[in-house]
């Protein structure tokens, strides 16, 4: 029993550091984007000699961060997940099994609700998604010193699909009997961290909710959510991801890419006129792109809601999409390909993400050259074109 606690510990902690690694990675990629975006718009429209040198050697100079972010985010990969469909109810079941079995007692599960799930739910991906999501919640309430955490499984309707949620709840024992129920103190409520998902770009990095950012990445390709927050009675996560009712999932094959080596910004053909719309929710990238754009001529919209893109209802007047992964992006481009939605969308990450191999989505590894940028968006708007034709 000890040997597979302390393995259960040490396997829970590395996702937590891995996940960290990619933050860092991930979050300063975008930074970086933001900074050498600025660097070849610079050089796209300066005539002084002197200043287009010193755009190079910034760019040059750049490539080194950029290398030593590729180390760091090669170094925190996320494990392999098998493709599903997998059953949500038995997904569920293990995970809870394997916590009872790791720390016994420590579980009050409402098993009628999750008897009650339907037969026919899956989702697409692997029950370890599930088990890793579960037990990094859980880390949570371990360490605030929760004798008996309640779970609760819920299912909503949303859209076409339909929304899981765990519930996972602590509480405290409201009677003056020095914990001898065996629920936590009257002060374990108390949070002294700020209850949300760790993250350099929105300026808060508690190290104490890795686990709910390690949570996150777990879940994230299935349409994941995670949250934390303080309650009157302790304290309270929630994990939630999307599934489907008899049949599954869409598979989205998987689409290896990189960072793009080259960093040429010198000057290219400009297109013909565009009507973009940008969906990513950093103020900084997004200011980048637009500029970029409307110095070719392009009509820009922006939203700082990537999964808004879900419920838009004038996806139609767009030639091309520029995506954030994050934000609930993937999620959001899942949701139009599946109801037929095909405007061409460029999915734009800090990290490798799984797109699918349609010829209508394309990816880029932030950061990347706008040259390179310029040429997806040429090559998704003729698409278009032809369809319209």
């Amino acid at each position: 029993m000890t040997r597979a606690l302390h393995a259960a510990r040490d396997r829970e902690e590395s996702e937590r550091v891995r996940f960290l690694g990619a933050l860092v990675a991930h979050d300063l990629n975008n930074a970086l984007f933001a900074l050498s975006g600025r660097l070849q718009l610079l050089k796209r429209r300066a005539t002084d000699p002197a200043t287009i040198k010193s755009a190079e050697e910034l760019l040059a100079s750049t490539k080194l961060f950029d290398q030593m972010l590729s180390l760091l985010h090669q170094a925190c990969p996320r494990d392999a997940e098998g493709n599903g469909p997998s059953a949500v109810r038995s997904a569920i079941a293990e995970a809870l099994r394997l916590q009872e079995a790791t720390y016994p007692g420590q579980l009050a599960v409402a098993h009628a609700a999750l008897d009650a799930l339907p037969a026919d739910l899956s989702f697409e991906g692997s029950s370890s998604m599930i088990a890793s999501a579960l037990a990094q919640c859980l880390t949570i309430h371990r360490n605030r010193a929760a004798a008996r955490v309640e779970i609760h499984v819920e299912v909503a309707r949303e859209g076409d699909a339909e929304r899981v949620t765990i519930t996972l709840e602590e509480r405290v024992c409201g009677n003056s009997c020095g914990n001898a129920c065996g629920e936590p103190s009257g002060r374990a409520h108390e949070w002294p961290h700020d209850a949300k998902s760790p993250s350099l770009l929105e300026g808060h990095l508690a190290l104490e909710m890795l686990p709910v950012g390690a949570a996150l990445r777990a879940i994230r390709d299935i349409g994941g959510r995670v949250t934390a927050e303080p309650t009157a009675h302790g304290f309270r996560t929630s994990m939630s991801f999307v599934a489907r009712r008899g049949m599954p999932m869409p598979q989205s094959p998987s689409l290896a890419h990189g960072h793009v080596e080259a960093c040429e910004t010198g000057s290219i053909p400009a297109p013909s006129a565009r009507s973009v719309l940008i969906a990513d929710d950093d103020p900084a990238v997004r200011a980048v792109l637009v500029a970029a754009l409307e110095a070719v001529g392009d009509d820009v919209d922006t939203t700082n809601d990537p999964s808004s893109i879900a419920t838009r209802t004038d996806l139609g007047s767009f030639d091309v999409v520029i995506l954030d992964a994050g934000g609930g992006g993937l999620d959001a481009l899942r949701a139009i390909r599946a109801r037929g939605d095909n405007t061409p969308v460029l999915v734009a990450s800090g990290d490798e993400v799984d797109v699918g191999n349609d010829p209508q989505t394309a990816a880029l590894v932030k950061p990347f050259p706008l040259n390179v940028l310029d040429r997806e968006l040429a090559r998704l708007a003729a698409l278009r074109a032809r369809h319209r034709a």
